[in-house]
């Protein structure tokens, strides 16, 4: 074992060290899954381009997060993403001592996401956007996927990774504690995993693509919208007979139906039934979907 080889190891127990002492195990944690992440394209051998493009962008999202979060706040921010703070800290505090949780917000979902990860040690304002940008990475390498499967060329893959990174409204969505990079995350898993099925016809491929469907749906309804794409693919694109593609799109649509009719979201309830809900009177959030109650 080389001098250096001692060094890093040194060094890493003693940040494990100070994470633990810090009690901020969960920001350790999130660190340890984007080394992971860098690690398993070094071994699967991904492009050099792209391995540096995405250290480079983690890099400077990680560092908008600080700089977001300790010296000026980002355009966008102040309403919806206040009140998924504030939420994930009530559910933390539930799952902590069991204390009464009282929920000002239907979409609920993305909050209790954030505060599984306080459990893991304390909350910490740099969590949320943690757990954004390690998803953002996967965004980044579902996006590289789907380039290089329909284009077949990396370097277009990376120019089309480069776009997506430097998006100005997508680094705001990002860095901010807001759900978007979650749809966003589901949405390009759905594509790729329909493109794969469409290749290979393997029907895990297809079942990754209600997986998306269903998980997503949980951090926005509006993601129940795949499935009427995935009907029209089984209606024009699929190789499956006449009789199996009917069937599977009235599947399809049927299911569909039953879920929009049955599901207790209350802006999708409030659209379907023209219900009439209480409007923030001081806040215009996206995300205030209160009831009369």
């Amino acid at each position: 074992m080389t001098v250096k080889e001692v060094g890093v190891i040194i060094s890493s127990i003693a940040c494990l060290i100070i994470f633990m002492w810090l009690n901020y195990s969960n920001i350790l944690l999130l660190l340890c899954i984007n080394v992971l992440i860098f690690l398993w394209l070094f071994y699967r051998e991904y492009d050099r381009k792209f391995i540096i493009i995405l250290l480079i962008q983690w890099l400077m999202y990680v560092i908008l997060l600080v700089i977001h979060q300790y010296f000026y706040a980002l355009p966008g921010s102040g309403n919806d993403d206040l009140r998924f703070e504030e939420l994930a800290q009530r559910f933390y505090i539930n799952y902590l001592y069991s204390v009464n949780l009282e929920i000002f917000q239907n979409s609920a979902f993305y909050s209790q996401m954030i505060s599984l990860f306080y459990l893991f040690g304390t909350p910490h304002i740099l969590i949320p956007g943690l757990l954004n940008i390690t998803v953002h990475n996967l965004t980044v390498m579902l996006l590289y996927h789907i380039c290089v499967h329909l284009f077949k060329n990396t370097n277009v893959a990376n120019i089309s990774t480069i776009i997506y990174i430097l998006y100005p409204l997508h680094i705001t969505s990002t860095i901010i504690t807001l759900r978007e990079i979650y749809i966003t995350f589901f949405i390009l898993l759905f594509i790729y995993a329909l493109l794969l099925y469409h290749r290979r016809n393997n029907k895990w491929h297809l079942t990754i693509c209600v997986i998306a469907i269903g998980l997503g749906s949980l951090f926005h309804i509006g993601l129940l919208g795949l499935l009427l794409i995935l009907a029209v693919y089984f209606m024009f694109l699929s190789a499956h007979s006449a009789i199996v593609r009917v069937f599977l799109v009235l599947a399809i649509i049927l299911g569909f139906i039953v879920l929009i009719t049955y599901n207790e979201d209350s802006k999708l309830t409030s659209t379907l039934k023209n219900e009439q809900h209480l409007e923030p009177t001081t806040f215009k959030a996206r995300a205030d979907y209160l009831h009369i109650n």
